[in-house]
C-alpha cells in the first residue's frame, strides 16, 4: 500500500471488478456463445481514473468501497500495483460491485452491473489535509462524503471535476459545485430533458464555469463563460468503449494540472478516449503520456465548429 500523502488528484466515488469478452455476436435466447477473448480488472469511474492518472504520470489516491471478497482483493492489489495512494480505501462485508461486458468487434457492447448495496462511508480523518490534492474528481457516489470534500475544496480553491454518467442524487447535487461539469449524453437528456445537446449545453454552463457533453464517436460540445464551441472526435476502430471515458476525464485532469490551453486539454483528453477504446478492457487498454502526444502528432487537429446561433 502505498505511503505517499500528497497526491495530483483525489479521485472519489464507485470501484467494482469488470469481466470483458469479446464476442462474435450477442448471445441469443437459449443459446451458448464462446467468447473471442477475455479482460479481467478492476473498474469504477473514479477508480479508473486513478489508475489511468498513474499512466499519466501523475499522483493519484482513490477514496472508495471495495467489498472484503475475491474481487475487492484483486482490485486493490491492481492498484497498488499502479502506485495509486489506496490508504483510504473502506472495506467491508457488502460485496464488491461487478460489471461483465459483451463487446463485438464493430465496438458495439452490452453491460451488465450488479451493484450491491454498499454501507455509508465516513470522511476518513485528516484525509484531505494529508493529501493536499491539487484537483479533485467525483463521479457521484457516496454524496454525503462528496458534499463535504466538494466544500472544503472550495474553501482551499481546490478546482474540481465532476464525471456525470447519468443522473442521480450524487451527481445533481454537485453539478452546481464544481468547477468542471464533464457530462455523458444521457446525463445531459435526463437532466435537462432534452436530446438537444446545444439547448443542453447552454442550459449546463449555468452550472459551472466549463461544462462539456462527450459524445462518443460524434466528439463533445463545450461552453464556458467566454467561449463555446463543438469538436470533433478523433477517428478509431473502435473494440470496446468501455473505459474511454474515464480515460477521457483522468487525461482531462491531467491536462489542466499541466495548463494547458483549453482547447489542447480537450484534444488530449480525446486522445485518450479514442486509443482506451481502440482495445479490449479499460486498464489495460489506458495509455500513457508519450502514446497520447505521438497519437495527437500522428493525426489531424480536430476539426472545431461554432454551435448553431441560441434562439432568440
Amino acid at each position: 500500500m502505498s505511503n505517499t500523502p500528497v497526491c495530483d488528484v483525489l479521485c472519489v466515488g464507485a470501484s467494482s471488478y469488470d469481466i470483458s469478452f469479446t464476442v462474435e455476436k450477442h448471445p441469443e435466447p437459449d443459446s451458448k456463445s464462446e467468447a473471442e477473448d477475455l479482460g479481467l480488472c478492476g473498474g469504477g469511474p473514479a477508480a479508473n481514473a486513478a489508475f489511468a492518472l498513474r499512466r499519466l504520470g501523475h499522483s493519484s489516491a482513490f477514496f472508495g468501497y471495495l467489498g472484503e471478497d475475491l474481487f475487492g482483493d484483486a482490485h486493490l492489489e491492481e492498484l497498488d500495483a499502479a502506485g495509486v495512494n489506496t490508504r483510504y480505501i473502506v472495506r467491508g462485508d457488502s460485496k464488491t460491485p461487478l460489471s461483465v461486458t459483451l463487446a463485438k468487434a464493430n465496438g458495439d457492447s452490452s453491460l451488465i452491473n450488479y451493484t450491491p448495496e454498499t454501507p455509508s462511508l465516513s470522511l476518513p480523518e485528516r484525509m484531505l489535509e494529508d493529501l493536499s490534492p491539487g484537483l479533485i474528481l467525483f463521479d457521484g457516489r457516496h454524496p454525503q462524503c462528496a458534499r463535504r470534500i466538494v466544500s472544503w475544496a472550495k474553501s482551499k480553491n481546490i478546482p474540481t471535476m465532476l464525471d456525470a454518467g447519468s443522473l442521480r442524487e450524487g451527481t445533481r447535487e454537485l453539478a452546481s459545485e464544481v468547477d468542471y461539469l464533464i457530462c455523458s449524453k444521457k446525463f445531459a437528456r435526463q437532466y435537462c430533458e432534452t436530446s438537444d445537446e446545444e439547448v443542453a449545453i447552454r442550459a449546463l454552463s449555468k452550472l459551472a464555469p466549463y461544462a462539456v457533453i462527450t459524445l462518443g464517436a460524434q466528439g463533445l460540445v463545450w461552453k464556458s463563460s467566454t467561449a463555446e464551441a463543438r469538436l470533433a472526435a478523433y477517428p478509431v476502430q473502435a473494440v470496446d468503449g468501455v473505459g474511454a471515458g474515464d480515460a477521457f476525464h483522468a487525461a482531462l485532469c491531467a491536462a489542466i494540472l499541466q495548463k494547458r490551453p483549453w482547447h489542447s486539454c480537450l484534444e488530449f483528453a480525446s486522445a485518450a478516449g479514442a486509443l482506451t477504446a481502440c482495445h479490449l478492457g479499460a486498464r489495460s487498454a489506458f495509455p500513457n503520456l508519450q502514446e497520447i502526444e505521438e497519437f495527437c502528432r500522428s493525426k489531424a487537429p480536430l476539426e472545431s465548429s461554432a454551435l448553431s446561433a441560441s434562439p432568440a
